[in-house]
């Protein structure tokens, strides 16, 4: 993820088809498994074996004969001074995101390089420091409203969606 970020292989992200600043301040990539090095590949393939062992256990996964549909990896870093991502849902617009993962790849965090990600869960928010090696679960929906707040220093993640292939058919 270094080599793509000083090589300037990450880009603005986009909300909406473009980039808006205020909203989401981060630079990214899309990775394909097919076109990626081993290391991402293998990342990949347990990311892909443990949301498919979740699948055969958790009721709402398997409700309809679903089927969950990976997308490319997306490499994300937060560059510091102030990057962050307001509050926002995975999938707000039927855009089939069912499952959201995200992986820290921060080895030298500390709590004052700030970029925690924060989930408004209806119990209470809860946030959560992005620790090397770190790997999130959540709802892509309306239960898991999140954002990342403000990043001091450089903030590194990865994450994959599990889509519902009947909705992103539809």
């Amino acid at each position: 993820m270094l080599a793509m970020h000083t090589s300037g292989e990450l880009k603005s992200g986009a909300v909406r088809g473009g980039t808006e600043g205020r909203v989401r301040s981060d630079l990214m990539a899309w990775v394909s498994a097919k076109s990626s090095g081993p290391g991402m590949k293998s990342f990949i393939g347990c990311v892909d074996r443990f949301i498919m062992q979740l699948a055969e256990e958790v009721e709402e996964l398997k409700q309809g004969g679903r089927m969950l549909m990976r997308t490319d990896a997306m490499a994300s870093v937060y560059p510091g001074n102030g990057a962050h991502y307001i509050r926002h849902i995975d999938n707000n617009t039927k855009n089939g995101r069912v499952l959201t993962t995200l992986l820290y790849l921060n080895p030298m965090w500390e709590p004052s390089d700030g970029g925690c990600f924060k989930l408004f869960l209806k119990k209470g928010d809860v946030v959560i420091e992005p620790i090397f090696n770190r790997f999130l679960v959540f709802w892509s929906d309306s239960r898991c409203p999140h954002e990342v707040l403000p990043a001091h220093s450089l903030r590194y993640a990865m994450s994959i969606w599990y889509n519902d292939s009947a909705e992103i058919l539809a």
